[in-house]
């Protein structure tokens, strides 16, 4: 399974976070994408860049940005599962994990078309699985110490994914003027 670079405009891999300029974001987009979070990671500044796959592999992306996965428009902070290609926008920096993601990367680089990186096959996640690999917008941002942030949203991941696999729903609420959305799980 390989992953190459279409197009890169503003566009590095990082090896792993303390390399980023966004520690928070690059260890959360590893989170989504079930990666170590000390893997590397796609950091687009300012620009933009689009990926193109060989198989159907699970990619995640964190930050403030427009994306496309085959041809959709999807929301940041979550993972999908991509047939073809990626496409990641931004006027900001945000980050692209891809499942599976390995090379020998040892320093921050500068990304070319063309350039082609191993994925390793990683099996154990299914469509369901999706709906939970997402990252709440009261969980976004880091406040503090990024490392306990990504932290708390490894334990909503995990707490959130046992749940769906548990067949579990989401579900939209309205508190205080307020709507939130919920997992609800039904006992039995």
């Amino acid at each position: 399974m390989m992953i190459v670079v279409q197009r890169a405009l503003g566009a590095f891999i990082s090896p792993n976070p303390l390399a980023s300029h966004d520690k928070f974001a690059h260890a959360v987009s590893n989170a989504l994408a079930l990666n170590s979070l000390t893997g590397p990671a796609f950091e687009v500044k300012t620009g933009e860049l689009e990926l193109e796959f060989d198989s159907k592999t699970l990619v995640a992306f964190a930050g403030d940005s427009e994306v496309y996965v085959d041809g959709r428009r999807v929301e940041p902070w979550a993972a999908y599962f991509a047939k073809e290609r990626v496409t990641l926008k931004t006027t900001g920096r945000a980050y692209i994990s891809v499942r599976g993601l390995r090379g020998s990367i040892r320093r921050k680089q500068v990304l070319k078309s063309g350039e082609a990186y191993p994925l390793e096959q990683l099996n154990g996640i299914n469509e369901s699985d999706l709906r939970a690999l997402r990252v709440p917008s009261t969980l976004r941002f880091a406040n503090g110490d990024w490392l306990e942030a990504v932290a708390r949203i490894q334990r909503h991941l995990g707490m959130v994914l046992e749940a769906v696999r548990k067949g579990a729903e989401q579900v939209k609420v309205r508190v205080g003027g307020g709507e939130f959305e919920v997992w609800v799980l039904e006992l039995s």
